[in-house]
């Protein structure tokens, strides 16, 4: 995959225009972790992240077999969209991305290949070990704080926005972390995180020093479930 993305063809000049990568950011992300410590990003990870902040079994990217008996299953809600006509119009950016077999569903999720697959995305989780390690972005955490205040300001100020290229919809982007919460409709510029496959979302508000998390397996093609509990949580949070 490194390979292919070194001899990769840009899609546009760097800097004039807005796409998410999805699985492409982390291959990139891990290899410089890879080129920089010489060691596999999952262990790295493990390591730096997941242990000293007491979840050393919750957080996977290619999850050992010992380590699945918590995983649950994945299931598709019922779809609002046809995909079999969507395999028809070949010319969306989002399939030039990636092929139609690759399309982040509930099959794939649950296959052992992919589970057990090193991919630095599509992470294996729970809510428990993702708002924690949101948590030590915005604070020390048992004695780890992630990032200094000064990097923690870029995470949560907005960088770009615009026209996504790959997905169509309008973005708003901080340096590595989405601006806002898991509603589109809520706007909020003390939010940041990153929303998942099916509906779940994790991020962190710097106005109240809250971090959140939602993992689900019904796979919806919203973030409604998200947004309700990030509103439950913030208002108890402010009051």
């Amino acid at each position: 995959m490194i390979r292919a993305l070194e001899n990769a063809e840009l899609w546009w000049e760097p800097g004039t225009k807005i796409g998410y990568h999805a699985y492409t950011f982390g291959y990139l992300a891990g290899e410089i972790v890879r080129r920089s410590t010489g060691r596999p990003f999952a262990e790295v990870l493990r390591e730096r992240i997941a242990a000293p902040l007491g979840f050393p079994d919750e957080l996977f990217f290619g999850m050992p077999e010992d380590k699945r008996g918590s995983l649950v299953t994945l299931v598709d809600a019922p779809s609002e969209v046809d995909w079999s006509t969507m395999q028809l119009l070949e010319d969306l950016p989002m399939f030039r991305a990636a092929p139609m077999s690759l399309f982040p569903n509930a099959d794939l999720g649950n296959d052992p290949g992919v589970v057990g697959a090193y991919i630095p995305a599509g992470g294996k989780t729970s809510a428990r070990a993702i708002a924690k390690m949101y948590a030590a972005l915005l604070a020390e955490v048992n004695g780890l704080r992630l990032i200094s205040p000064e990097g923690l300001e870029q995470a949560a100020t907005l960088a770009v926005e615009g026209k996504d290229e790959v997905f169509g919809n309008q973005v708003r982007w901080t340096l590595g972390y989405a601006l806002g919460g898991p509603s589109v409709e809520e706007r909020s510029e003390t939010m940041f995180g990153m929303g998942g496959v099916g509906g779940s979302w994790a991020g962190a508000d710097t106005a109240t020093g809250t971090s959140l998390a939602v993992t689900k397996n019904l796979l919806t093609e919203n973030f409604d479930t998200a947004a309700r509990i990030a509103r439950m949580v913030l208002h108890a949070a402010s009051s």
